[in-house]
């Protein structure tokens, strides 16, 4: 139980390093939205790209995750261009020089919980964590607590599964699951049935009230509020009740095993994130190496998407898009910019296609000049360019067409005065 001693371990210590520089925003879309700011948002984004990005976890509406951005603009964390009664989805928001600067020095302390966890998963592993931080390395450290948000999320359904829980009923449980306080009272008690294990603990469960009173100092919810949420984990069977007259509580030994799945994969996510992070091997071989004079690695960059409401230039723009065309159930359309755009089934990559013949990063495609040009990324079942199997970049030409497993993506640019 090793690996999954580090990771509860590491968790902790996240979430501490967050509260200590963000105290006034311990909301977990507040984390969501922050990080995708300073990642992939630095140049600045349009707030309807921030649904997409909070919807797939959180399931929330548009509406909500506007509130949540207000929050962060109210702080004088991000600017929002241009400023209007009410954000809107065409809204530009920039993360501010502070906040970058601060969410740097918070990752630069996870990293360093980060090198800590990795000696007790991999011994092999050596090294430090990195002085600085560049782009490639804050899509790294983010991507092990992404892994272990939606590895959790998907212990949790298949434990409410297992529990012959109806789809609907699932959703809705999804739902609460994602919020801060059921994240957190989860959390504990979680930590709390590994400080069992290890002998660190003085009792076998938790008071409900103590525990509701430690997560009512982070959320600001009423005490009664999270007496209710504890009250419905024990319902769904993810907390016991001791037996006694004070309510005490511990994560359920019938679901234990579904999150110790959830630990182990994440501390496989942590090895990784050591080498990419350069916290090479004993042996001297070392993660990912990084190209001479480059500041992130293909696979961790993203794009710069023009939105309406943004200053034109004075000569004509050109637009280029990828369009989804089959299946139809898939169809989306996605803009290129000179920056890679990555395709495969998982993250990192920004465009996901969720089937087993596509590679998890799959492809790149970028705009050179006023080209448009396509990199397999050494995919098991190959890139199709017009039906053509390509080998390392090829250009796709206007109304071409790309396949990715049984995806298929037509070319199309647009020119505008």
């Amino acid at each position: 139980m090793q690996k999954e001693s580090a990771i509860i371990d590491l968790l902790s210590a996240q979430q501490r390093a967050w509260r200590a520089r963000f105290p006034a925003l311990a909301n977990r879309v507040h984390q969501t939205i922050i990080g995708y700011l300073c990642t992939r948002g630095r140049g600045g984004v349009p707030v309807r790209q921030i649904y997409g990005v909070t919807k797939e976890l959180y399931l929330l509406d548009d509406a909500t995750v506007r509130e949540r951005v207000e929050d962060i603009e109210r702080l004088g964390l991000c600017v929002a261009t241009p400023r209007e009664a009410k954000l809107t989805g065409r809204t530009i928001v920039t993360p501010t020089e502070g906040l970058l600067s601060t969410f740097d020095t918070f990752l630069l302390a996870v990293a360093d919980e980060m090198q800590g966890a990795m000696r007790h998963i991999d011994p092999s592993l050596s090294g430090s964590a990195p002085a600085a931080l560049q782009d490639r390395d804050r899509g790294t450290i983010l991507q092990v607590f992404d892994t272990y948000a939606l590895a959790w999320l998907a212990g949790a359904d298949q434990f409410l599964t297992d529990q012959n829980l109806s789809p609907a009923r699932r959703t809705e449980a999804r739902r609460r699951l994602t919020s801060t306080s059921y994240w957190i009272l989860m959390h504990r008690a979680m930590e709390h049935a590994d400080h069992l294990r290890r002998g660190m603990a003085g009792e076998d469960s938790l008071v409900a009230d103590q525990l509701a009173a430690s997560v009512l100092d982070q959320t600001g919810q009423s005490f009664q509020t999270i007496r209710d949420h504890i009250s419905w984990l024990i319902s769904q069977g993810l907390l016991d009740r001791a037996p006694g007259r004070v309510l005490r509580v511990s994560l359920a030994r019938a679901a234990a095993g579904y999150f110790d799945d959830t630990l182990r994969q994440t501390a496989a996510e942590v090895a990784d994130a050591a080498q990419r992070l350069g916290m090479g091997r004993l042996d001297g071989t070392r993660g990912w190496p990084r190209a001479a004079g480059t500041d992130a690695d293909a696979l961790e960059q993203t794009i710069r998407i023009s939105a309406p409401g943004e200053d034109a230039p004075a000569e004509p723009r050109v637009f280029h898009w990828l369009e989804v065309v089959s299946p139809a159930t898939a169809a989306t359309r996605v803009a290129l910019s000179d920056s890679p755009l990555v395709i495969g089934r998982a993250r990192p990559a920004q465009v996901l296609l969720p089937d087993g013949a596509v590679s998890r990063a799959h492809c790149q495609v970028a705009v050179v000049g006023d080209d448009v040009v396509v990199t397999d990324l050494g995919s098991t079942n190959g890139t199709f360019i017009d039906g053509q199997r390509i080998d390392g970049t090829v250009p796709l030409t206007e109304g071409g067409s790309l396949r990715v497993g049984p995806y298929g993506l037509a070319y199309k640019r647009e020119i505008v005065p």
